[in-house]
């Protein structure tokens, strides 16, 4: 599927429904003693969201309808505790599931990327439950593996340079 990537900061009024898909899909992960991110606080992380610095979200919209079918957002700190010295994490990657399965999640990756890129990144960091064989396939390599509020994580990470020179 062509679709269009575009700045979050370009349509604002994404900000509620992006807040409501991602609260539905991680807010187990980060559901535990002294955390409280909901979708009221997801709304208020897009409202803050950036063009051309961290934190930004890059969404993917159909093209003929300008529907919102999925984003992907960068972050100075994605909130995993212990590994708060490392930066910046690429985070939040969502598909609208009647959009899945046809590159649309690679090619949000990688607009992450070419992102962090022009920023002047070189190595970006991601935590994933269950997804570690679609980021290895995709360049990015494994940490090591935790637990944050009883569910198995793996922290990656990813040389950004080699995008930006193919």
């Amino acid at each position: 599927m062509e679709a269009v990537i575009a700045n979050l900061v370009d349509y604002p009024h994404f900000g509620p429904m992006l807040a409501q898909w991602h609260a539905d899909e991680w807010q187990h992960l980060y559901a535990g003693p002294g955390s409280t991110w909901n979708q009221q606080l997801a709304e208020q992380e897009f409202a803050s969201m950036q063009r051309d610095q961290i934190p930004l979200t890059l969404i993917a919209l159909f093209p003929l309808t300008n529907e919102l079918v999925g984003s992907v957002s960068l972050f100075a700190d994605d909130e995993l505790p212990g590994y708060e010295h490392l930066t910046p994490w690429l985070g939040s990657l969502y598909v609208a599931p009647n959009f899945r399965g046809n590159g649309l999640a690679g090619v949000l990756i990688d607009s992450a990327v070419e992102a962090v890129v022009r920023i002047g990144i070189d190595r970006l960091f991601l935590f994933t439950s269950g997804q570690e064989t679609y980021y290895l396939e995709r360049g990015w390599t494994t940490l090591e593996e935790t637990t944050t509020n009883d569910h198995r994580v793996t922290v990656m990470t990813r040389l950004t340079a080699a995008l930006s020179s193919s």
